[in-house]
Parts: C-alpha cells; sequence; structure tokens
C-alpha cells in the first residue's frame, strides 16, 4: 500500500504503468523498441531509489536489453518465475510442467496434495488436471477419514491416470498473436462445452486481416455441481457464463483494444435459452439474466458480441470436457486453437443464432430434458414465445373473480348473501324469458329451490358455486407438476378434487376426495374461522382434522395455526400480554454523589394492630443514592397524618429534591393514596402535594400493578417486615413500643454491608449506609469495655479545646467522607454493574417486536378477577422512559376512566385503529364521509329507516300541538287511547322547545355534527348550561354532538365577541342518536360538546308525569271494569322501556363527562 500510494504521489506514465503490473515483489514492464525497454530500466531505478528501494534482477527476452543492464542488476538469463508461473526468456514462452511422484499409499490428503502441486492459474493444463479432479470427487465421496488409506481400486486408477499425464512440459509463447502494424486489431473466440462430469471454457485471439489464430490464452475447467445436478442443456449454459467471464477478465487486462467478440457453443438449446423472452425456470432465468447482463456491459464499451453455434468435433472446448493425456494434449486443439479459422471464413462450421423457426423453436423445447411434462395438446400449437410458462411458479390465471369474499368476515353471512342474489337472479331470468323471445340460461341458477326462504339445499348451492368460483382461476395441468404425488382432477362441477387411495371405503366423497381449498384465498380464511367457531373454538390440530373431512389445504399446518392465532376470543382467553423491553440504565439519582436523603423514595408497611384493636402503619423512607432507611411510625392513613410524618423526616433528614414513590399493590388502594396526597387536611388546611410544592419537592409516580418498577424500596419493605417478624412475631404493640422496635429495625438495616464482606481480611470494615450518615455512632449500649484506649483511643468532644484541633477533626471529617464515596464509587456501584440484569424475568409474553400504538384496543388484566371478566381498554397514550422505551400505558376504559398500566399487564388483542394526530382536528370535508380508501361497516337499512319515522312522528306531533289542542271522547276506550296516545308523545319529545331555524346564523346542522362558521377564529359554543372555548380555530370547524339514545333536538347556542360587542347565535340541531356500546371505543378525533355536569331534571319531570297519568289511568281502570286490561299491559310495558331508556341515557351522559375536559358553567346559556 505504501509503495502504490508513492507512486500515485508521483503520478507519472511509467508509475502509472507499474502500478498497474506490480505483482508482489515483480514488475513486468513492456516495451515496443530496445531504446524503451532501457529507458524503463534507468527510469524505473532512479524511481525507487528516491526512496531507498533498490530494485534489481532486471531481465528481458531481448539480448540486446540484457546487454547494456549492468551486472550488479542483471539476473542470469533463462527460466524465472513470475508469481508462481514458470517464464523462459529465451524462448520467451510461459511453462506448466505435470510432475507427479509414483504413490504406493495415498489418502485424502495426499490426494489433494497432489492435484495442487501442479500450478496452473492459466488453466493450461485443464484437461490433464480435470480427470484427477473426477476420481478425486469419487474418492471424497467413499466413507474414509481424511488420513486413511483410499480403496485400492481407486488407487489403480490414480496411478494410471498420473502415468498418463505425467512429465508433460506445456510452453505457450508470451506474444499470443504477432501484430504486424497497429491496424491489426485482434478478435477474441470463447469457446464453451459441457459433459456430465465437467464444464469448460477457452479463449484465442485472431487476426482478422491474416486470419492467424493464437494458441491458448487462457482456460477454465471445473467440475459439474454436486448437490443440485443439472441437465446437459443447463450445464451448456453454465459453461457460457464462465466463458462470458472469461472474455470479461482478458478484455480488462489486454493492452490492446478488442472490438469484436465471437461467443461459441455446440449447445443449440442453451443458445436458445439467451435469445428467447419467454418464461423459463428459475434456474435457467437466473444464468440467462447474468450473462445478458455481462453482455450489456461488453457492448457498452464498444465491443461487438455475436453468438454462434457449432459442432462438439470442432469445438477446442470439448477437449476440457473429455480429458486428455500427456502425448495427446499437445497437439490438440486445446493448445494449437481452432485451426479451420485459418481457412475462408465461408468454410466455418458455425452457425450464427438468429431469428428461430416456429419448428426449430418447437423441437428444442422438447428437447429440453426438463422435470416437466409437456400434454399432448400442446404439441401442435404453434410455438410462441411470449406465452409458454414451463415453471411452475404460479397456477392461477390474472382473471378477475367475481364474487369479492374478502368484504365478509363469516362463511354463514357469504353462503346467505349468494344464495339471496342466486335466487333474486333466478326470478329474473324466468321473468325475462317470460317477456322475451330468446332464452337466457344460467344452468346454476336454475339449481336454487323456488321458495322465497333460503332452505339447506340454498346454501348447499351457494357453497359449490363459490368453490367453483375459486377453482375457477387454477390451472389443473400446472397444479399436477406442482404436487406430482397427487393425481389431481375436475370433477363435473368445476371442483378442483384429489383423488386417494380410499376410494373403496365407505365415506363420504368429499373425504375420499377433498376439494382443494387455495391457503391464501378468502374462500380457505372463511372455512377455517367458520370451522373453529363452530365446534367452540377448538385448537389447531383439532381444526386441522376437520377440515380434512372435506378439504385439501395445501401447507394445512402453517395455515390453520395462522388463522387460529388472530382470533380474537382465543386471544382473550389464550392470548400473551406484551413484553416488557429491555432493562434501561439506572436512573441519575441512583448513580450520582449527592447528600443522603436528597433522593427518596417512599412506601408503606402494614397494618399492624394494637392491644386495642387499632391500626398502626409504618413510612419507610430511603435514601436512593446510600440506601439508607429512614422509619416513621403513623397512627392512620389520614392526610394529617402522612403530613406529619413528612414533616418529621423532613426535619431530621432535610428537604428532598426528589420523592419516588408507587400506586400501592392494587389499584384501588393506589387511587385511595393518591386522593389522600391531594385531600387538604382540617387542621392545617394544606395537602401533602401542596407542602411539597411549598419546598420544591418534585414527586414521581410509578405505574399501577409494577412493583418491580419500585424494587429498589420493596426489597427494604421486605427487609423490615422480616425483621419485624422474626424479633416481635404476633404480638400486638402499643404506639410507644412500636416506635421503639421501628427505630432499632431502622439502626439495624443501616448497618447491613452494601458490599461483599472479605472472609480473609477482617479488619477491612464492608461499607454500610450508616458510613454516609453517623459513621462512629453506637447504636447498642455495650456491657463491658474492654478496649484498650492505647491502642484505638476513642473520639472525645472535650479533647478539642482549640481552634487547630476543631480544624483538624473537621478536616478529618470531610477526609472520611471523602473516602467513603471514593469506596461507594469504586465498591458498590461496579458490585451494581457485575450483577446487573439486561432481561426483566417475565413470564411467557409477545415479542418485544410487536410494539402497542395508540388507539389499540387490548385485554387490560385485573388482579382477583377470572380472566373472563377482564375489561377491555383502549390505549390513549404511550409513556416513554429516559431511554425512549415504551414501558406503560395510558388506557381508557369503557366507564371513561384513564387507566395508567405496564406493559406486562396488558394483552394485545390485534384491533387497531388510527386516530388523528390532534385531537380537535378539523376536517376539510363533513365528518360523516369516509375516505375511500379506509373500509367502514355500512349502516343498516332498517336502523336509518327507524330514526327517520321517529323524526317525521315528532315533527308532526309538534306541528299538531302548536295548532291543535287534544279532544276529549266520551266513551271510555276513546279516552284511554287517547291518553295513551298524549303519554307516547310526551315520551317521544320529552320537553316543548321552539326550533330555529336549521341554518341560522354562522351554523349549519349536519348528522351527528354540526358545522360552525365563525366571524373570527376566537368563539365560545353554549351546550345546555355548559360551554367550551376554541381559540385560533380555521373559517370553518365541524364538532361531533351529544351522544344520545332521543332524537331529542339539541339547543346550541355561538358567542362571539367582535368590537366590544357580543353576538349570540342560536341553532336547534339533531343529537348523534346511536348506542352506548359502539361509542365507547369511537375515534374522539373531533370535539365532543356533550357537558361534564348532566342535568336530569326533563327526565325526572317527565317520570313525575308518567307516574300521574299512570295513577289517573289506575282509577278510569276502576270505573270502567276490567276490559282495559289488556291496554293498561301495553302501557306498562311502554312505561317500562322508558324509563330504562332514559336511564340508560343518562348513564351514558355521566359516564362520558369524566374524560371531558376545559367545561365550566355558562351564564349566557341559562
Amino acid at each position: 500500500m505504501a509503495i502504490l500510494s508513492y507512486l500515485d504521489k508521483v503520478n507519472t506514465p511509467l508509475a502509472k504503468e507499474i502500478s498497474k503490473n506490480l505483482h508482489v515483489d515483480n514488475i513486468l514492464l513492456l516495451a515496443d523498441t530496445v531504446e524503451e525497454a532501457l529507458e524503463k530500466y534507468k527510469e524505473s531505478k532512479q524511481l525507487f531509489a528516491a526512496i531507498g528501494m533498490n530494485l534489481r534482477e532486471y531481465i528481458s527476452n531481448s539480448t540486446a536489453v540484457n546487454e547494456q543492464i549492468e551486472d550488479i542488476d542483471k539476473t542470469p538469463a533463462g527460466a524465472v518465475k513470475l508469481l508462481g508461473v514458470e517464464y523462459n526468456t529465451e524462448s520467451d514462452a510461459f511453462t506448466v510442467r505435470t510432475e507427479l511422484q509414483d504413490r504406493t499409499f495415498l489418502t485424502k490428503r495426499d490426494v489433494v496434495s497432489q492435484i495442487n502441486s501442479i500450478y496452473d492459474p492459466m488453466g493450461f493444463a485443464g484437461p490433464l488436471t480435470i480427470r484427477l479432479k473426477c476420481i478425486m470427487r469419487e474418492i471424497y465421496n467413499s466413507p474414509i477419514g481424511w488420513k486413511d488409506p483410499i480403496h485400492k481400486e481407486h488407487l489403480d486408477r490414480w496411478t494410471a491416470v498420473c502415468k498418463e499425464i505425467g512429465n508433460v512440459t506445456i510452453a505457450i509463447p508470451r506474444l499470443s498473436v504477432p501484430c504486424q502494424n497497429a491496424q491489426e486489431i485482434p478478435k477474441l473466440w470463447i469457446f464453451s462445452d459441457a459433459s456430465q462430469a465437467a464444464i469448460a471454457a477457452c479463449a484465442y485471439f485472431q487476426l482478422t486481416q491474416r486470419r492467424a489464430v493464437s494458441k491458448l490464452v487462457c482456460g477454465k475447467t471445473k467440475l459439474t455441481p454436486k448437490k443440485s445436478p443439472q441437465t446437459i442443456p443447463r450445464l451448456e449454459l453454465l459453461s457460457i457464463l464462465i466463458g462470458v467471464r472469461l472474455a470479461g477478465s482478458i478484455l480488462e487486462a489486454s493492452p490492446c483494444p478488442i472490438n469484436e467478440l465471437c461467443i461459441v457453443s455446440d449447445s443449440e438449446i442453451a443458445l436458445y435459452w439467451l435469445s428467447t423472452t419467454r418464461t423459463l425456470p428459475l434456474f435457467v432465468a437466473n444464468q440467462r439474466d447474468r450473462i445478458q447482463k455481462l453482455v450489456l456491459a461488453m457492448k457498452a464499451k464498444g465491443v461487438i458480441v455475436t453468438m454462434y453455434h457449432i459442432e462438439s468435433a470442432f469445438n477446442p472446448a470439448d477437449v476440457g470436457t473429455r480429458g486428455s493425456t500427456a502425448t495427446q494434449i499437445l497437439h490438440s486443439s486445446w493448445i494449437q486453437g481452432p485451426q479451420w479459422l485459418n481457412n475462408e471464413e465461408g468454410s466455418w462450421p458455425l452457425k450464427e443464432m438468429g431469428h428461430q423457426s416456429d419448428e426449430s423453436c418447437r423441437s428444442r423445447h422438447l428437447l429440453e430434458a426438463e422435470p416437466i411434462s409437456v400434454p399432448e395438446s400442446r404439441l401442435s400449437q404453434p410455438c410462441v414465445r411470449s406465452s409458454i410458462n414451463a415453471n411452475v411458479a404460479t397456477v392461477t390465471k390474472n382473471s378477475p373473480s367475481l364474487i369479492d369474499l374478502g368484504r365478509f368476515s363469516r362463511l354463514s353471512r357469504a353462503l346467505r348473501a349468494f344464495a339471496y342474489v342466486g335466487k333474486t337472479l333466478k326470478e329474473w331470468v324466468k321473468r325475462t324469458n317470460e317477456n322475451r323471445g330468446t332464452i337466457i340460461t344460467l344452468r346454476r341458477v336454475t339449481e336454487f329451490t323456488n321458495s322465497s326462504e333460503i332452505s339447506a339445499e340454498d346454501i348447499a348451492v351457494s357453497e359449490k358455486f363459490l368453490i367453483v368460483e375459486t377453482h375457477r382461476n387454477i390451472d389443473v395441468d400446472e397444479l399436477q407438476k406442482r404436487y406430482p404425488d397427487k393425481k389431481v382432477f375436475k370433477d363435473d362441477s368445476g371442483i378442483i378434487r384429489y383423488e386417494s387411495r380410499l376410494q373403496n371405503a365407505d365415506i363420504p366423497l368429499d373425504t375420499k376426495s377433498p376439494m382443494l381449498l387455495p391457503k391464501d384465498s378468502d374462500l380457505c380464511r372463511l372455512v377455517v374461522n367458520h370451522i373453529h367457531k363452530q365446534y367452540a373454538h377448538c385448537g389447531a390440530e383439532q381444526t386441522l382434522s376437520i377440515v380434512r373431512q372435506r378439504f385439501w389445504i395445501p401447507k394445512p399446518s402453517v395455515t390453520i395455526s395462522k388463522y387460529v392465532r388472530k382470533c380474537i376470543t382465543c386471544k382473550k382467553v389464550n392470548g400473551l400480554p406484551y413484553g416488557a423491553p429491555l432493562m434501561p440504565p439506572l436512573p441519575d439519582d441512583r448513580v450520582a454523589v449527592t447528600k443522603p436523603f436528597q433522593n427518596t423514595a417512599c412506601d408503606f408497611l402494614g397494618p399492624f394492630e394494637s392491644p386495642n384493636k387499632e391500626k398502626m402503619y409504618v413510612c419507610l423512607y430511603t435514601c436512593l443514592t446510600t440506601r439508607a432507611i429512614h422509619l416513621e411510625v403513623v397512627e392512620n392513613m389520614s392526610t394529617g397524618a402522612f403530613l406529619n410524618c413528612l414533616v418529621r423526616f423532613i426535619s431530621r433528614r432535610g428537604v428532598p429534591q426528589l420523592i419516588r414513590s408507587d400506586c400501592g399493590t392494587n389499584f384501588k388502594l393506589g387511587q385511595k393514596i393518591l386522593d389522600s396526597l391531594y385531600e387538604n387536611d382540617e387542621v392545617t388546611g394544606e395537602s401533602v402535594m401542596s407542602y411539597c410544592a411549598n419546598q420544591r419537592i418534585r414527586w414521581l409516580f410509578n405505574p399501577p400493578a409494577a412493583p418491580w418498577m419500585g424494587g429498589v424500596w420493596e426489597r427494604l419493605v421486605r427487609t423490615v417486615k422480616q425483621a419485624f417478624q422474626k424479633t416481635i412475631g404476633r404480638r400486638k404493640l402499643t404506639f410507644a413500643q412500636m416506635c421503639t422496635v421501628i427505630a432499632q429495625i431502622e439502626a439495624i438495616v443501616n448497618t447491613r454491608p452494601l458490599t461483599k464482606v472479605s472472609l480473609t481480611e477482617i479488619d477491612q470494615v464492608p461499607l454500610r449506609p450508616v458510613d454516609f450518615l453517623q459513621s462512629s455512632l453506637r447504636f447498642s449500649l455495650p456491657a463491658n469495655r474492654a478496649i484498650d484506649e492505647a491502642v484505638d483511643p476513642s473520639f472525645d468532644v472535650e479533647t478539642i479545646q482549640t481552634v487547630r484541633q476543631a480544624k483538624e477533626a473537621y478536616e478529618f471529617a470531610e477526609n472520611l467522607a471523602a473516602k467513603f464515596w471514593e469506596r461507594w464509587s469504586k465498591e458498590y456501584l461496579t458490585y451494581l454493574r457485575d450483577n446487573q440484569k439486561r432481561v426483566l424475568p417475565q413470564p411467557r409474553h409477545t415479542p418485544i417486536s410487536n410494539a402497542p400504538s395508540v388507539g389499540e384496543i387490548v385485554l387490560v388484566e385485573q388482579d382477583l378477577l377470572p380472566r373472563g371478566n377482564w375489561m377491555y381498554g383502549k390505549i390513549v397514550q404511550l409513556i416513554k422512559s429516559a431511554d425512549k422505551q415504551v414501558r406503560s400505558v395510558k388506557l381508557l376504559m369503557p366507564n371513561g376512566n384513564t387507566w395508567h398500566r405496564p406493559l406486562n399487564k396488558v394483552y394485545p388483542l390485534e384491533l387497531r385503529s388510527y386516530p388523528d394526530e390532534a385531537p380537535e382536528q378539523v376536517l376539510s370535508e363533513p365528518a360523516e364521509q369516509p375516505s375511500s380508501n379506509q373500509q367502514q361497516r355500512p349502516s343498516r337499512r332498517s336502523k336509518s329507516v327507524a330514526y327517520d319515522v321517529i323524526r317525521e312522528f315528532v315533527s308532526e306531533q309538534r306541528d299538531d300541538e302548536q295548532s291543535t289542542s287534544l279532544t276529549m271522547v266520551t266513551r271510555p276506550s276513546k279516552l284511554l287511547f287517547g291518553t295513551i296516545q298524549t303519554v307516547i308523545l310526551l315520551l317521544a319529545i320529552g320537553s316543548s322547545t321552539v326550533t330555529a331555524s336549521p341554518t341560522s346564523g354562522a351554523m349549519k346542522c349536519l348528522k351527528g355534527f354540526v358545522e360552525i362558521i365563525p366571524p373570527t377564529d376566537n368563539f365560545e359554543l353554549c351546550f345546555g348550561n355548559h360551554w367550551r372555548s376554541f381559540q385560533n380555530m380555521p373559517k370553518s370547524s365541524y364538532y361531533k354532538l351529544e351522544h344520545s339514545l332521543h332524537p331529542d333536538q339539541t339547543k346550541i347556542r355561538l358567542k362571539v365577541a367582535m368590537q366590544n360587542q357580543t353576538s349570540i347565535t342560536d341553532i336547534l340541531c339533531d343529537p348523534h342518536v346511536t348506542s352506548i356500546v359502539n361509542d365507547w371505543f369511537t375515534d374522539f378525533s373531533l370535539p365532543d360538546l356533550t357537558p361534564l355536569i348532566v342535568t336530569m331534571r326533563k327526565h325526572w319531570e317527565a317520570a313525575l308525569l308518567v307516574i300521574t297519568t299512570a295513577t289517573t289511568i289506575t282509577a278510569l281502570t276502576y270505573l270502567f271494569g276490567p276490559f282495559l286490561l289488556l291496554a293498561l299491559l301495553k302501557f306498562a310495558l311502554l312505561t317500562v322501556k322508558w324509563i330504562a331508556t332514559a336511564l340508560a341515557r343518562s348513564l351514558m351522559c355521566a359516564c362520558s363527562s369524566i374524560y371531558r375536559k376545559n367545561t365550566r358553567a355558562c351564564v349566557t346559556c341559562q
């Protein structure tokens, strides 16, 4: 690399030539005259002398040049080695020798050694060594060891071949074709051939003007592929590929330009493959693409490439595939070249490959020794290359299907839908044939029954038609080639089956000859899901057993397992939770040097019962850095008690900057703790969180139900509990005794070792948490002080009497603290490093790569409840930690609450929605127009018709109420029915309201939405008695109306302030009539106007009116007799139905108001 860098820096013509012809420690330079050779000798000598290198051992094939080279720089003339190849300067030829020793004992190792002893990189002796390579392959296929002797049969053959090819000297002139003038440009000929044992290619030059052909320029021989035996035409194609690559190497290395390349092969099939445009088998197509890519690259450089066909007798590459002997190779066409090239061009045994006739195309197609069978019907067809497909990559045609089964999720719906269509079509055909002269014949439609209802026969016909429609695009012949071990056929109905060997068994036809179900078809999905659900969501193996009774699915285990895994019901029962990501680095509050208890964690222990049946708790504070603890006994769980506990801790340990805690082991306890932290104390009027805010304390909570996230304090809770249980047991302590015991446990735990205790170095004290608090503090009263004061004097405060002694004591304390922190960094942190866990121990879970997404519907694990009672939730937010990994999520529950749960407690169901990016995103089109690429469930016609009828009925009743009054009927039955009609009217409209214009002002009512076009971008919307303010909104916005179970119109008021004036516009719109369940997991991308505080005044007034009416009807019944019993029962059912609907609506509004924010009372709406 250094020499090449130097030559590039010099950048002279000779330096460039040397860099191209530098071979390890040999340099080969070319010159046309003696003067040029001598000039290059001197210049190269000076060039390397400038960097302190002495070029020597110069030699040339010219005697005149050698005479003028100094003796100190000259090597003796004769044979020299150039990269291991022998070169004779006197004869100007390269030489290859085959010297093989006779051996009476050979192993596999000796065989390889003898073959590699013939160094022939140019391939001159290829026909000789190929015979040894064939025997070597047989030897290696025999079951003997590397150093075991080979069989006698192989030894005899090896010895005989070595005698035939040994002691041969092959000399090839260095100058391939002597050019007499610069206008003579040589032509490159490449010959290729293949046999069942070997592949060969050879190259020669030819002068076009004199037709002189050179000796062998380069040759390549290799054995045929062993793992995948190929046919002769394919091997011939491989030989052409080797020849084209050989030509590329020669064109790149040749010093003189070559403008024409001729590729010759004796395989007409392989040459045809290179010129055809039809679809070929994969192996053939890949080799063809490689050859065409190399040929195109040569043509881009201006080289004319021509393909020729030749008879095997005139092909010199044929010698390389059959092998040769020592006496034959020197005079063979492999070395001497094709001598027929010296003759006139018209007498050459070549045929240029151009356009092929249909007859030759057909004959070549038959001669391809491919493992496929061609039907006799195709032999008489003309050979059209663009339409013949010899590959069995696909068995389907590209014709569209008549039925889109992807629209259906259940097989029964698809069958019934097609049965309706078929019966309707049959009736249409019948009527058309009666009214027209021409007869329309649809054979399959006539198989449906004449009844108006769908029968079992209609379902069977529909199933048969769907199967036939699926099989319509499948080629049976290609399918038979893909599955040769099965007898595939198409029956009279057009259904593809395969004939098994159970034809004589007394079983149904579908079992003896099962019907084909393509594994990726929609019909296969519907059938598998139908069987899986019909048989109580059985497993994949049982589903496969049932499917096999009628159908044949290629690769059934993989296909059925795929559909069973996607079953939502099975996921709810058997699904795995999300897996927690890899453990992140420890937070900085664990590994940074800080003051003790500057970063603190907090947790509760208990309750502990006192003798007077009162409960006590223990609050544990631990330093996240030094692992020291502070214990406080709390008399109860009230806000005041915990606030006093926190104040005592701060008074003794200082004000922390950070406090971490969890939300308890279950959600109820966690919510109770959180509520108590924000609750004001009755005495101080201050909450825990407000006190922490005033003290500049940052409080962080872990997700509920994730105790492993607080392992730093959970481990200490366990230590304290163990110490308490082992010392106290089941004894009940008073509050004072509890304080004493807890203080002793705190001292004991703080003296535990943080690092490993040495068993050999007894004098070395391990690092303890108390060392960072009070290292010299004694926690017990010694019974006998037997320490020698002279050896280990104790510290006495009275000995500090001067300022100097005080400074020394201060410096000693500082040095001692620094020493503790140094040990903490070296011993404790390295201990944490060596004992870390990268993967959190957890049960089986889904792959970590299956990350949750916002809008996904999941199953939420709930403690103390069976899995069947767990609730669904919708992911509304992904909580990421410091390492940008999602470890917990926030879930919207059906009751409107938002839960915070770790990933380990969330089970995916693969039900995902894709909400908009912003919660109040403004749409450019009405919201009821879905996107074209989003598949939505069509609305039920009966539902829409019912709502239209209700709205029309309410409108008519309101008009009648404003124009006329109810008429008193004298007959009792008329009076009763008139009263019932009045009650129904009240149930339908609730309370009367004056209706405004549907498009008054800058508001417009849509179906379930309201369009707002305010004059400014800041406005307020009043809904009922509550309002929401909007700022920086576009000119046109759409807002979702209230979810309602009644068609009662909603009053909306737009308030806009402009130029010190406030304008108010009112409008009455129909609400978003929907069901509760369907809207629990809807997309909340549009702003919702549902109020936070739901008033139920009008519902209770209506209920009171119903009760009064019922009392009146009871009295009338008593007066007029029991003939009104039937009418009363009907009225009672209507009353119960309305009350239940009203309560459901109120409950829905109350639940939906929990998650809506930014709402407050609006004075202008009242």
